[in-house]
Protein backbone atom coordinates (compact mmCIF):
# COMPACT_ATOMS: atom_id res chain seq x y z
CA UNK A 1 0.00 0.00 0.00
CA UNK A 2 1.95 3.08 1.42
CA UNK A 3 2.10 6.10 -1.32
CA UNK A 4 2.88 3.82 -4.96
CA UNK A 5 3.06 6.99 -6.86
CA UNK A 6 6.01 8.46 -4.08
CA UNK A 7 4.12 11.25 -3.56
CA UNK A 8 5.06 11.14 0.43
CA UNK A 9 3.08 14.39 1.78
CA UNK A 10 5.83 16.91 3.13
CA UNK A 11 6.93 17.69 7.08
CA UNK A 12 4.93 20.44 9.32
CA UNK A 13 7.69 21.79 10.41
CA UNK A 14 5.96 25.16 11.62
CA UNK A 15 2.37 25.84 12.85
CA UNK A 16 1.86 28.17 9.89
CA UNK A 17 2.13 25.12 7.78
CA UNK A 18 -0.57 23.34 9.13
CA UNK A 19 -4.14 23.74 7.36
CA UNK A 20 -5.58 23.88 10.88
CA UNK A 21 -8.14 26.81 11.51
CA UNK A 22 -6.71 29.71 13.36
CA UNK A 23 -8.75 29.70 16.01
CA UNK A 24 -6.72 25.66 16.93
CA UNK A 25 -3.26 27.65 15.96
CA UNK A 26 -3.84 30.38 18.53
CA UNK A 27 -5.03 28.15 21.05
CA UNK A 28 -1.67 26.47 20.39
CA UNK A 29 0.21 29.66 20.82
CA UNK A 30 -1.36 30.48 23.82
CA UNK A 31 -0.91 27.14 25.67
CA UNK A 32 2.99 27.81 24.47
CA UNK A 33 3.38 25.52 21.70
CA UNK A 34 5.65 27.25 19.74
CA UNK A 35 6.47 24.72 16.78
CA UNK A 36 5.36 20.97 16.46
CA UNK A 37 6.88 18.36 17.83
CA UNK A 38 8.92 15.70 15.53
CA UNK A 39 5.77 13.21 15.81
CA UNK A 40 3.63 15.75 15.14
CA UNK A 41 5.01 17.81 12.32
CA UNK A 42 5.68 13.97 10.72
CA UNK A 43 2.28 12.71 11.73
CA UNK A 44 -0.35 15.03 10.54
CA UNK A 45 0.31 15.37 7.19
CA UNK A 46 -0.36 11.36 7.11
CA UNK A 47 -3.02 11.80 9.37
CA UNK A 48 -4.68 14.15 7.28
CA UNK A 49 -4.86 12.75 4.34
CA UNK A 50 -6.88 9.62 6.21
CA UNK A 51 -3.89 7.69 5.80
CA UNK A 52 -3.03 5.11 8.95
CA UNK A 53 -0.16 6.45 11.28
CA UNK A 54 1.38 4.17 13.85
CA UNK A 55 4.15 6.02 16.14
CA UNK A 56 6.36 4.91 18.70
CA UNK A 57 7.67 7.14 20.86
CA UNK A 58 8.88 8.61 24.85
CA UNK A 59 6.17 9.76 26.85
CA UNK A 60 6.14 13.65 26.42
CA UNK A 61 6.70 13.70 22.92
CA UNK A 62 3.70 15.25 21.81
CA UNK A 63 1.83 11.61 20.67
CA UNK A 64 -2.03 12.77 22.06
CA UNK A 65 -1.90 16.11 20.69
CA UNK A 66 -0.79 14.32 17.03
CA UNK A 67 -3.61 12.51 17.30
CA UNK A 68 -6.11 14.85 19.18
CA UNK A 69 -5.24 17.89 16.54
CA UNK A 70 -6.64 16.31 13.61
CA UNK A 71 -9.54 14.90 15.19
CA UNK A 72 -10.30 18.54 16.78
CA UNK A 73 -9.69 20.07 13.58
CA UNK A 74 -12.31 18.19 11.61
CA UNK A 75 -15.14 18.34 14.59
CA UNK A 76 -14.62 21.94 13.83
CA UNK A 77 -14.68 22.03 10.01
CA UNK A 78 -17.51 19.95 10.35
CA UNK A 79 -19.50 21.74 13.24
CA UNK A 80 -22.48 19.59 13.96
CA UNK A 81 -25.73 21.24 14.31
CA UNK A 82 -27.48 20.46 17.92
CA UNK A 83 -30.52 18.72 18.27
CA UNK A 84 -33.70 19.98 19.74
CA UNK A 85 -32.85 17.54 22.71
CA UNK A 86 -29.06 17.98 23.22
CA UNK A 87 -26.89 20.71 23.37
CA UNK A 88 -24.38 19.95 20.43
CA UNK A 89 -21.76 17.58 22.66
CA UNK A 90 -24.10 14.60 21.97
CA UNK A 91 -23.18 15.17 17.94
CA UNK A 92 -19.56 15.89 18.72
CA UNK A 93 -18.88 12.78 20.38
CA UNK A 94 -20.24 10.57 18.40
CA UNK A 95 -18.45 12.84 15.52
CA UNK A 96 -15.38 11.99 17.42
CA UNK A 97 -16.45 8.20 18.02
CA UNK A 98 -16.35 7.97 14.58
CA UNK A 99 -12.93 9.58 13.54
CA UNK A 100 -11.34 7.20 16.80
Amino acid sequence: DGFPDGNVPPVLASFKDTPFARELKKELKVAGFAEPMPIQAHGWPLILTGRDCISIAKTGSGKTLAFLLPCFARILRDKPEPSESSNGLDEIFQKAKKDL
